[in-house]
């Protein structure tokens, strides 16, 4: 049996809000949805799983992600704003690598004032880690050129050492090298990373 409607207005289905045009309300209970277009996902409740995310390219404002189940793969996120927390599986690259990054290990013994990396003008440089390990009691620092001290002063008793990874870096200010000033019998291991910019 048919059933015919023929009463009330019927207006065409738009895809924008600008008007008290009706919009299409698409809720798929499985299957594929093609392409979100970007602007603003208010609300996304729960997503059970999702198999696969291909490419993530601007995804704009997503104000609620309630909860997700799991997600078997995600391709590329170009300009995903922020991940909270990722709690299993496997990620290969996370943040960013600065194209002047280097890493650097020194060894040094005694009482010294020695250069780790030269200055670079009209560039500073942004140490990120330091590890320093000493066989023997120590005091160390770190200095931007020989007055300047910028971690430090650390003590260590023999076989001592100290990691720091640092969420704002130690800035180095362009014309100054980095120079690790040692004081003892021991021997210094220092090992930095960071950038230059």
């Amino acid at each position: 049996m048919t059933i015919g409607i023929n009463e009330g207005t019927q207006t065409n289905l738009k895809s924008t809000t600008d008007s008290s045009e009706q919009i299409t309300h698409i809720r798929p209970d499985g299957g594929t949805i093609g392409v979100l277009g970007g602007g603003t996902v208010f609300t996304l409740g729960t997503v059970g799983s999702v198999a696969a995310i291909g490419q993530v390219h601007n995804a704009g404002t997503m104000l609620t992600l309630g909860t997700v189940g799991s997600v078997a793969a995600v391709g590329q996120l170009h300009n995903a704003g922020t991940v909270q927390t990722v709690n299993a599986g496997t990620v290969s690259t996370l943040g960013l690598t600065h194209e002047d990054a280097f890493a650097t290990t020194v060894f040094q013994s005694g009482t010294t004032l020695g250069t780790v990396k030269a200055w670079i003008g009209g560039s500073a440089h942004y140490i990120t880690d330091l590890a320093i390990s000493v066989d023997g009691a120590m005091v160390t620092a770190l200095y931007a050129g020989s007055t300047l001290q910028r971690a430090g002063t650390y003590y260590f008793s023999q076989n001592g050492g100290v990691v720091q990874n640092y969420r704002t870096p130690i800035v180095i200010p362009a014309g100054s090298e980095i120079t690790f000033r040692t004081i003892g019998t021991g021997l210094a291991t220092l090992e930095l990373k960071g950038y230059v910019n």
